[in-house]
């Protein structure tokens, strides 16, 4: 039986579900993070099951061409990102994969996939970010968790926010820090619009009014006009749930509005949008080419968040 911190040399033959290479040492499936299929690499132990267990890799020996070097400083540590070593072409086989693993062991069906489209930018897209808040040591820290922890992993520049999201970020770090209130807080929801440009910022608080809030909100928002909705939800619970609890409007509306498809959405703090605008362009317009849609159709949204989808397929139905 092995133990933990014993090496081994090892390839990955696969993937795990999160991208983890799959090695197997002595008949046992090991899990590497960050090992890319077909690599050999000097693997130590670093938690064992009773049937499989988990490795870091100490050193590759024999890299992969689709290795490529992460964008982000603190890729190793955080865990909001898991592909960043992968280059997109191995993205793209990793995840029609994963696809195609899922109608096999779930549905017990063998499918051929459609080819993923790829979509730009790669970077700086999302339009939703949630950062947690905590107050260690005197020292604000806004970041996101490492893996498997409740601890954060602060960083200058996520490159997959759009740059108002972390400017946001930074600002608010250090407006916590100057007005003495980070003990209130709990996470910061920022939602930021790509075509029209509104931004959501929601406080996620223990209590309201916490400490120096009328001034924080006076210079929240005469530093940054755009934001056309600012509220806090106070939050007693003690898990993981974060948007629970009552909603105070601290300015501007209850929603921001986005565009999408020559639709127009409202969006709040609660409700769910796609988080790529980009690629949901694309997947809702192929979406509705595939559905054939005739003019004479009655749609159903079931399920639907916000509605985006039988909004704009309404159209053509």
């Amino acid at each position: 039986m092995m133990e933990k911190n014993e090496r081994y040399i090892a390839t990955a033959t696969g993937y795990s579900e999160d991208g983890a290479g799959v090695t197997r040492i002595n008949g046992i499936v090991i899990f590497v993070p960050g090992l890319l299929n077909g690599e050999e690499a000097e693997i130590g132990i670093t938690k064992m099951k009773k049937n499989y267990g988990y490795g870091r890799i100490i050193k590759i020996l024999k890299p992969s061409i689709h290795r490529t070097n992460p964008i982000c400083s603190v890729y190793k540590q955080c865990g909001g990102c898991q592909l960043q070593h992968m280059d997109s072409a191995e993205q793209n086989t990793f995840k029609e994969n994963k696809v195609k693993d899922c109608f096999r062991k779930i549905a017990g069906m063998d499918v051929e996939i459609q080819p993923i489209i790829k979509v730009e930018p790669h970077w700086n897209y999302r339009n939703k970010v949630q950062i947690p808040v905590q107050y260690n040591d005197n020292k604000v820290e806004m970041g996101f968790y490492a893996p498997h922890s409740n601890r954060i992993v602060q960083y200058d520049v996520c490159h997959v926010q759009t740059d108002l999201s972390n400017e946001l970020t930074s600002y608010f770090r250090k407006q916590f820090d100057m007005l003495a209130c980070a003990k209130e807080m709990r996470h910061v929801l920022i939602k930021h619009a790509h075509n029209t440009g509104e931004v959501m910022v929601a406080l996620v608080v223990r209590n309201y009014p916490f400490h120096n809030s009328d001034i924080l909100i006076k210079d929240v928002l005469a530093d940054y006009p755009q934001i056309k909705s600012f509220i806090a939800i106070v939050n007693k619970r003690e898990d993981n749930v974060i948007l629970d609890g009552k909603e105070i409007l601290l300015a501007g509306r209850h929603y921001i509005e986005e565009e999408l498809l020559g639709c127009k959405f409202r969006i709040s703090a609660r409700s769910f949008y796609q988080i790529n605008p980009y690629a949901t362009r694309e997947l809702y317009s192929k979406a509705i080419e595939l559905a054939g849609l005739t003019g004479n159709e009655t749609l159903i949204d079931l399920y639907c968040g916000t509605g985006t989808m039988g909004i704009i397929a309404a159209k053509q139905a």
